[in-house]
C-alpha cells in the first residue's frame, strides 16, 4: 500500500521527475527555459508537451511561449490530430535535460508525422535597468534554400544592406550578438552575393533587455512573399514580418441576395474600378490593395449614378483578406476576415461561411459519401451563426456528403452536397439564400 501511494504521488508531481527514493524527489539546482518552433512547411498543428502536460499548439511558423522548469531530464512529446482519429497521435518523443540558466528552443523540421528535432540553446541573460542593448541570433530554416547571408541595418529609406551578421546553412543559428535598441531592417541574400536579394523587411523594432531570435522561414499560402522572418523574443509573442515590398490583396464576395450585380471602386469619385460585375453568389479573384484602411464603393454594374453600399477594410502587409457584402435590401453590411489558406500535407481543410440570412443559425454535418443522416448524428459544426465563418474542418482524402440543417433540428435546408477532397486541398464553401423560402444553396467557391 505504501509503495502504491508513493507511485501515485510521483506521477502527480507538477514537474514529472523520477522518484529516487521512498521519501523524496530530486532537488533541482535551478531552472531552464524551453519553447518549440514549428518549421515544417505544410504542417498540421502540432501539440507540444512536457511529459503529459501541454505547453501549446504549433501551426507552421509558430512558436510556444518560453516556459521555465526545474533542471531535470524530461520526455518532451509532440502530437497531431488526424481526421478519423479519436485521440491525438504521438509523432515524436524527445528526451532532453534542461540546464539551469539556459534557454532552449526545440526546432521541428522534416516530416510532420515523424519530425526531426534540433535544439538551439543559449545562456540566459541577466539585465540591469540601465541596459540599452539586446542580444540577438539569426537562424536559417527556409525550406529548399541554400546558404544565405543575413544583414542587419538601421532603418533608412531606401533600405541598404551593408552590415552582414551571419552566413548560414539550412538549420543553422548564429552566435549571440549585442545590438543597440532601435529600428532595423533585415536583408537576406544568396551567400556571397549581396546583389542577389531574397528578402528585405520593412521596419523591425528591437527592444532593449531582451533575447531575440530572428528565424528566416519560407512563406506559406497566407503570405504574399516567399520568405518571411519570425522574430521570437523572451518578452513577447512571435512577430512575423513579410518582405517589405509584399503585396496584400482583398477578395470580394457578393452574398446579399437583394443586392444587384455591382462594380466596386476604391475612391468616392468612382474613377478607380477594382472589380467589375460582381454577381450574387460569386467572388472576385485576389485584388491588390494598399495596407491602409480603404473604403470600397459598390455601384450598379455599368453605372456610377448611385452608390448601393460602402465597406471599409484594412489588410495587413503581405496578407490576403476576404470581404463579404451581406444583409437585406437597403441595410447591407460587410464582414471581413483573414482566411487561412495554408495547405496541410496530411489532410484537406474545409471552411464554411454562413451567408444565408433567411435561415440564420444552422448546423453542419459531414458524413462519408452515401452515409445517410440519422437521428443519432451530431453536427461537426454546431450553431453556425449568420453571418460568420466556421472553424476549419480537417478531412482526409475521400468523398463526403455535406448536410445543412436548421439549428438544433434535423430539418434539411438543402440536398446533400457531395464533396470530394484530397490531402493538401483548401475548400471554401458559402451558404446562400435562394428564391425558395427554407431552402439554401451550399456552394463551393473556386480558388482565387
Amino acid at each position: 500500500m505504501k509503495r502504491t501511494f508513493l507511485l501515485i504521488a510521483c506521477l502527480g508531481a507538477l514537474t514529472v521527475a523520477a522518484c529516487t527514493s521512498d521519501s523524496s524527489l530530486p532537488t533541482p539546482s535551478g531552472k531552464g527555459s524551453i519553447r518549440a518552433l514549428n518549421a515544417i512547411l505544410a504542417s498540421p498543428d502540432i501539440g507540444f508537451l512536457i511529459e503529459e502536460r501541454s505547453l501549446g499548439l504549433l501551426g507552421y511558423n509558430q512558436s510556444t511561449t518560453q516556459t521555465r522548469f526545474d533542471d531535470f531530464e524530461y520526455n518532451f512529446n509532440f502530437e497531431v490530430f488526424l481526421p478519423g482519429s479519436l485521440d491525438r497521435d504521438r509523432v515524436a518523443t524527445f528526451a532532453h535535460k534542461l540546464e539551469a540558466d539556459r534557454n532552449d528552443i526545440f526546432v521541428l523540421t522534416g516530416n510532420p508525422l515523424s519530425p526531426t528535432i534540433s535544439v538551439w540553446s543559449t545562456p540566459a541573460r541577466e539585465w540591469t535597468e540601465t541596459d540599452t542593448v539586446l542580444e540577438i541570433r539569426f537562424a536559417h530554416v527556409i525550406v529548399a534554400e541554400d546558404d544565405i547571408d543575413i544583414y542587419l541595418d538601421e532603418a533608412v529609406t531606401p533600405a541598404v544592406a551593408a552590415n552582414k551578421v551571419a552566413t548560414l546553412s539550412y538549420g543553422q543559428i548564429s552566435e549571440v550578438s549585442d545590438v543597440a535598441e532601435g529600428t532595423y531592417t533585415v536583408t537576406i541574400t544568396v551567400a556571397g552575393d549581396i546583389d542577389a536579394v531574397l528578402y528585405q523587411s520593412g521596419n523591425v523594432n528591437l527592444f532593449p533587455r531582451s533575447t531575440q531570435v530572428v528565424a528566416a522561414m519560407a512563406g506559406d499560402e497566407n503570405d504574399a512573399s516567399p520568405i518571411v522572418i519570425n522574430v521570437m523574443s523572451d518578452v513577447s509573442n512571435d512577430r512575423i514580418f513579410p518582405d517589405g515590398s509584399a503585396e496584400q490583396t482583398v477578395r470580394f464576395f457578393h452574398t446579399a441576395r437583394a443586392l444587384q450585380a455591382t462594380d466596386i471602386f476604391d475612391d468616392d469619385m468612382l474613377t478607380n474600378l477594382k472589380f467589375s460585375n460582381l454577381e450574387y453568389g460569386n467572388a472576385s479573384g485576389d485584388v491588390a490593395v494598399s495596407n491602409e484602411a480603404e473604403t470600397y464603393y459598390y455601384t450598379p454594374t455599368g453605372s456610377t449614378a448611385t452608390i448601393l453600399h460602402e465597406a471599409t477594410n484594412q489588410t495587413p502587409l503581405g496578407r490576403h483578406s476576404n470581404l463579404y457584402v451581406v444583409g437585406p435590401a437597403d441595410d447591407y453590411a460587410s464582414y471581413a476576415f483573414l482566411p487561412d489558406r495554408a495547405s496541410v500535407s496530411v489532410y484537406a481543410k474545409v471552411q464554411f461561411f454562413n451567408a444565408a440570412l433567411d435561415t440564420g443559425t444552422v448546423d453542419v454535418y459531414i458524413k462519408v459519401a452515401d452515409d445517410p443522416l440519422v437521428d443519432e448524428d451530431r453536427p461537426v459544426i454546431f450553431a453556425l451563426r449568420y453571418p460568420s465563418p466556421s472553424p476549419i474542418q480537417a478531412l482526409a482524402t475521400g468523398s463526403y456528403d455535406i448536410y445543412i440543417t436548421l439549428f438544433g433540428e434535423k430539418t434539411l435546408l438543402a440536398d446533400p452536397l457531395r464533396l470530394d477532397v484530397v490531402n493538401g486541398e483548401i475548400v471554401d464553401l458559402i451558404l446562400l439564400d435562394t428564391d425558395t423560402p427554407g431552402v439554401i444553396e451550399p456552394k463551393v467557391m473556386p480558388a482565387p
